[in-house]
């Protein structure tokens, strides 16, 4: 039995009613706030609501480019264009050591100065190389036209010359003196050309004349 008068008794009493408050306050204030948050809606992990984009219109049509115009076809030229001529052959290179004589035929075309000499007349006549203490060479012709000597001698007939092998054994040369300026007359032979020329001043063995001949044959 409680003493009258003891002051424990009476916080006893405070403790069990405290515990009462605090254990109703635990039992009714949870319901409530769950009551109160349910009002509220729940977003959290519920899903986006996206507007939705207004409606694309199409787009304009796109122009076609232009047809590009083919070019137009070109026009064949009147004057069709000619292959080059042929380029002239040259002659090939003189030739150094061939010493056999060549033999020259030639026909008189025109003749004046020398009696019985007219043209048709045939010419014949070696070209021989001679060579010379220098080293180097030249041509000796004894040009006979119709059986008369018309160029050269004893001792004479002598002219700078150039002498080919291919394809036939041409002779070019030239003695430009007569006989007033050494002892025979002028003479002028190239038978790429098939020409040969003849002549003499009045100190000459046969007086002044004139012999223009066409090579046909070099051998």
């Amino acid at each position: 039995m409680e003493r009258e008068g003891d002051p424990r008794g009476a916080w006893v009493w405070i403790a069990i009613g405290c515990g009462g408050l605090a254990l109703s306050l635990l039992c009714i204030l949870p319901p409530v706030l769950w009551l109160g948050m349910s009002d509220e809606p729940e977003v959290v992990g519920g899903p986006s609501i996206v507007p939705p984009s207004p409606p694309v219109g199409p787009s304009p049509p796109i122009a076609p480019s232009p047809p590009i115009a083919p070019s137009p076809p070109i026009a064949p030229s009147p004057f069709p264009s000619l292959p080059p001529p042929p380029s002239p052959a040259l002659p090939p290179p003189p030739s150094v050591g061939t010493t056999s004589p060549r033999r020259v035929s030639a026909i008189v075309e025109q003749a004046t100065g020398v009696p019985g000499l007219r043209a048709g007349t045939t010419c014949l006549f070696d070209v021989t190389r001679s060579d010379r203490p220098d080293g180097t060479f030249w041509c000796n012709a004894q040009v006979s036209c119709g059986g008369q000597l018309l160029y050269g001698g004893p001792g004479a007939g002598f002219f700078e010359c150039t002498l080919y092998e291919q394809p036939e054994r041409h002779v070019v040369g030239d003695d430009p003196d007569t006989t007033s300026a050494d002892s025979d007359a002028a003479m002028h032979l190239d038978t790429l050309r098939n020409q040969l020329t003849v002549r003499d001043d009045a100190s000459g063995r046969l007086g002044a004349f004139s012999v223009r001949a066409r090579v046909t044959a070099v051998r």
